[in-house]
């Protein structure tokens, strides 16, 4: 699978790019040389231009040391409070077709008002019991 950048996955991995390079003090052009390749493909990365597949995914976590979840981990200020508890849920469920729809579903209401939001989370819910019977 690879994360393109009008996913709400893509986006998220991509501010967490940045947030992590600068964290270390590394320009694009330091990451660049520690990832193997152009400062050109990391600002494309960092901008949502370039898809995350697997094993971009792979080498990011290893030249960052960080695990998957501090990777796609939602960047403060991303969204509403309402919408980080839903991410947060979201992250939860690992059946792939489940998280493709609930992937849908977030992209849909991310600029939803926070009543909405809190419905919705409570379909995550009840999503995550049934799949957890699965």
């Amino acid at each position: 699978m690879v994360y393109h950048s009008e996913n709400f996955i893509s986006r998220i991995i991509s501010r967490n790019v940045v947030r992590l390079r600068e964290e270390r003090g590394w320009s694009q052009v330091d990451l660049a040389e520690k990832y193997g390749c152009t400062f050109q493909y990391i600002s494309q990365m960092e901008t949502g231009h370039r898809g995350f597949g697997k094993t971009t995914l792979k080498k990011l976590l290893a030249v960052f040391g960080v695990t998957e979840g501090e990777l796609v981990e939602m960047p403060k200020g991303f969204v509403s409070d309402e919408m980080e508890v839903l991410w947060k849920k979201f992250c939860m469920i690992e059946t792939g077709e489940n998280r493709k729809l609930l992937e849908e579903v977030i992209s849909i209401v991310n600029d939803a008002p926070p009543e909405g939001v809190k419905s919705l989370a409570g379909f995550v819910e009840l999503l995550k019991k049934n799949i957890k019977k699965e």
